[in-house]
């Protein structure tokens, strides 16, 4: 099979190298557009993944963003949990020798 290169396909953004031959368009990969399928659509965001270089942005809400703050909180007594543990297992392990 011989792939026509003309069109010049974004090799992360499109899902192939062939264009269709009367518009130009390249075939893009969800949330990618543009005719050789180097942007992002409106909406969607640029990553660093080839498999996904676009996905959807996420607006939160303040009942969103309240729900993200306790995870971080949480996580962050879980780090202070862990801190105070390893602490406390060093100064049982110094009384044992």
């Amino acid at each position: 099979m011989k792939y026509d290169l003309s069109c010049n396909c974004h090799p992360v953004g499109s899902r192939g190298k062939v264009c269709n031959q009367t518009t130009g368009q390249c075939p893009c990969k969800e949330g990618v557009s543009g005719l050789r399928c180097d942007r992002c659509m409106k909406g969607y965001q640029q990553t660093k993944s080839p498999i996904a270089p676009c996905i959807k942005k996420i607006e939160l809400s303040s009942s969103n963003s309240y729900s993200i703050y306790n995870r971080n909180e949480n996580v962050y007594r879980y780090h202070e949990q862990d801190a105070n543990n390893d602490g406390d297992n060093d100064d049982d392990d110094d009384d044992d020798d």
